[in-house]
């Protein structure tokens, strides 16, 4: 299973909220800071708890964006 430590310089991570459609983007150093590096992304999920309706369980997209000096403009859309 993948950590943070490993999505941490490639990929971003966005929590989606089924409810109420919500999409944020998650701050993968604040997550290292708080959970610390060997936190299992799998774990994260029950960890979520949207900011609109206030559920828990939110989905997570883990998307490439690549190297910070070849980092490809994403913008996740529902």
């Amino acid at each position: 299973m993948q950590t943070l430590k490993d999505l941490s310089e490639q990929f971003y991570l966005y929590a989606i909220c089924e409810d109420c459609q919500r999409i944020e983007q998650l701050d993968l150093v604040a997550l290292i800071e708080e959970l610390g590096a060997d936190f299992k992304v799998g774990e994260l999920r029950s960890r979520l708890l949207c900011r609109s309706c206030r559920k828990r369980g939110q989905s997570i997209r883990i998307v490439y964006v690549g190297p910070p000096e070849r980092r490809a403009v994403f913008q996740y859309r529902r």
